[in-house]
């Protein structure tokens, strides 16, 4: 099991809490912001591929940073754990196997869909 896998599986259960109604919100509509460019890159020819995949790996990046900014200190903050999702999807398109990314994009589409 990849880290990007075991770091998803922290986050979903961090934020399944009846109460963490924000967090599964706000990684849900997170997913559904990016899942169109990050689809529309697997299309692209390899190096084109990478390219795009680590200018989005790098504004979630960004995204994650400002919540640490904003004081986020755990997995179930709303803001720092929908950005490091999307972190952790990328990073296994990036540099996974096909098994590792079939099992974050199933975890992903859990995400998306439990909000």
């Amino acid at each position: 099991m990849s880290n990007n896998v075991r770091e998803l599986h922290k986050i979903k259960k961090k934020t399944s809490d009846w109460f963490k109604s924000k967090a599964k919100s706000e990684i849900s509509k997170t997913i559904k912001a990016y899942k169109p460019r990050i689809e529309a890159s697997k299309l692209l020819q390899e190096d084109d591929r990478k390219k795009t995949l680590v200018l989005l790996v790098n504004e979630a990046t960004n995204e994650r940073h400002k919540a640490i900014q904003n004081g986020a200190n755990s997995y179930s903050n709303p803001s720092w754990a929908a950005a490091a999702t999307i972190e952790s999807w990328l990073f296994e398109l990036i540099n996974g196997e096909e098994q590792g990314i079939k099992s974050v994009e199933g975890i992903i589409n859990e995400l998306q869909n439990r909000a």
